[in-house]
């Protein structure tokens, strides 16, 4: 009895400790994230973040839901979306946005609050992500993954998935 009663504390003590821990494993789940992140797929994770940069993949939660996506905008960044075949898109050309703006397709804008981001999901098609629900509260993200370049490739600031652009609004004289 007393051997139960040592590794059951020794397995709480365990379990606290990694709690505790800034680094931890997440699992995946669900196809939002193809092709950079598989279903099932085991990443690590930190707590210990202090800035949020365009391309960092984060875990949050949202409506009850655990969450990891792509962060591609940040307080004060303006995001264009256009109604295209029925579903809200960032277009990634410039040409694009002159196109869809030349034919009169539905357009909206987000400005990104502050204490806010704008994150998307890498597969477009199959993520629900702030093109569905708006920014995220930045308090609302508990870790940020780690991940080497050679695994998923930061993507450079101003092109950040295949459908999302977004615009950087510049202090003037900066």
């Amino acid at each position: 009895m007393r051997k139960r009663s040592i590794l059951a504390l020794c397995g709480l003590g365990a379990l606290a400790l990694l709690k505790c821990q800034p680094i931890q494993p997440v699992v995946v789940m669900g196809r939002s994230m193809q092709p950079t992140l598989q279903p099932y797929q085991v990443v690590w994770s930190t707590r210990d973040f202090k800035k949020l940069e365009r391309g960092d993949l984060v875990v949050f939660d949202h409506e009850g839901e655990t969450m990891v996506k792509r962060v591609a905008g940040l307080p004060g960044d303006r995001v264009d979306q256009y109604l295209i075949a029925g579903d809200w898109m960032v277009p990634d050309y410039p040409v694009w946005n002159r196109f869809a703006a030349k034919n009169g397709y539905p357009k909206r804008t987000t400005i990104v609050p502050e204490g806010s981001v704008y994150v998307v999901g890498d597969s477009i098609e199959k993520s629900i992500d702030s093109r569905s629900y708006g920014p995220i509260k930045i308090s609302s993200i508990g870790a940020k993954l780690l991940y080497q370049e050679s695994e998923s490739p930061k993507l450079p600031s101003l092109r950040l998935s295949r459908n999302l652009t977004v615009q950087r609004n510049e202090p003037a004289g900066a």
